[in-house]
């Protein structure tokens, strides 16, 4: 390890979450995930701890479900094994970057040099990746307990105590997003204004769109330049060919009545208008703001028969509010049995119409009221536990929102 007294280890104990991505081990009921046994025996070692352990199929989706289930717990450092190599199911780099605040290229560099070192050419097939997202790091290692134990000792726990002392400081954005953060900053910071009551509905001030966050231009997926987005909502936005504009949207009227779900829209750090290629219009709103690849990103329509909300930075997969006329999701008015039994591997045969989608998941409503059908239970028993509409929408926006 480094004996420089500015880059030695954290002086006090970290949290590490560590994920491991391996179809065949997820799919054994006793898995020997020795890469994750050999990162959890270096952090050990060094004195810090392991706050959670995961063990997900090299799916895109599967990764960054765990990923933002990592993140959003109180860890400092995230490292993930497995998915780095060159075949088509190999996608972890890419799901780590399209979270990541700032990519560190010295540690793929790095750690490829001292890879040839033991394994010699093979070592050109990893695509280690490491970097920071809301202010944490987050390391994406090759399947390899060696490779894992090399990537631990050599690299990651000399480094990553210096590694979040710099986050710490007061500039911690990427160099290219600063001039964003003031404003972006004060849209959060300023004291929220009190909603005016009208008939009964809410109005709410909108914040600006943060000044340095080129909106005007869409995101192009036909550039040679681009770098390659696999999910989160940028991805969604190019997969959708959608421009983003600075005007300021209006939240749904139909969403005006339920006050817990517009704080959350109100709360969020920057808005703008996209604009989809058919000419539908949604409002984006951005978790913390929308100038980073980390961000959590809703897409609000007025439709029937409350609002299609969708959560763009759960793309590629379909997360969101459905709508009677369809939408970016699913068709509300689609056939309850045939889709929840595609979605959940079980039909629900009792009444209702589709009111959200997540995953295998599927919320029903029926007369104002919600549950979720993900076909472990009965009909009865799922439509017992149903809450009111305005209830469950707040639940499930809260929960997108990241909040």
């Amino acid at each position: 390890m480094s004996t420089d007294p500015a880059h030695s280890p954290a002086p006090v104990p970290l949290r590490f979450a560590i994920i491991t991505v391996s179809t065949s081990r997820s799919q054994s009921s006793g898995g020997d995930d020795r890469s994750g046994a050999a990162i959890v025996d270096a952090c050990v070692a060094a004195g810090h701890s392991v706050s959670s352990r995961a063990l997900v199929a090299d799916d895109p989706q599967a990764i960054l479900d765990a990923l933002d289930g990592a993140l959003a717990k109180d860890v400092e450092v995230v490292v993930l094994t497995g998915g780095t190599g060159i075949s088509a199911r190999d996608g972890t780099p890419n799901v780590v970057r399209a979270r990541l605040d700032r990519e560190l290229p010295g540690f793929g560099e790095i750690f490829r040099m001292l890879s040839y070192e033991q394994v010699g050419s093979k070592a050109m097939l990893s695509s280690a990746v490491g970097g920071v997202a809301g202010g944490k790091a987050i390391f994406a290692l090759p399947g390899a307990p060696r490779a894992c134990s090399l990537a631990m000792e050599r690299l990651i726990l000399p480094e990553v105590g210096h590694i979040l002392a710099q986050l710490a400081k007061e500039s911690p954005l990427p160099t290219e997003r600063i001039a964003a953060a003031p404003a972006a900053r004060g849209a959060r910071s300023a004291p929220r204004t009190e909603p005016e009551q009208l008939g009964g509905a809410v109005a709410v001030s909108a914040p600006a769109v943060p000044a340095g966050i080129s909106l005007s231009v869409a995101p192009d997926a036909e550039r040679m330049d681009a770098p390659p987005i696999a999910s989160g909502w940028e991805a969604g936005l190019r997969g959708l060919r959608g421009t983003i504009e600075r005007t300021q949207p209006e939240i749904p009227q139909s969403l005006l009545r339920m006050q817990p779900v517009v704080d959350v829209l109100n709360a969020a750090g920057a808005r703008a208008v996209v604009r989809l290629s058919d000419g539908r219009e949604y409002g984006a709103y951005g978790f913390p703001d929308l100038a980073r690849r980390g961000s959590k990103v809703l897409l609000v329509r007025e439709a029937d028969p409350v609002a299609e909300i969708v959560a763009l930075h759960r793309w590629p997969s379909l997360v969101g509010l459905c709508a009677e006329e369809g939408g970016v999701l699913p068709d509300a008015t689609l056939a309850v049995a045939s889709f929840t039994e595609d979605r959940c591997g079980r039909a629900f045969d009792g009444p209702g119409q589709i009111f959200a989608v997540e995953g295998g998941d599927v919320w029903i409503e029926h007369n104002r009221r919600v549950f979720r059908w993900d076909g472990s239970r009965s009909a009865q028993t799922a439509a017992a536990s149903s809450e009111p509409l305005s209830a469950a929408l707040a639940t499930l926006v809260l929960s997108w929102s990241g909040r």
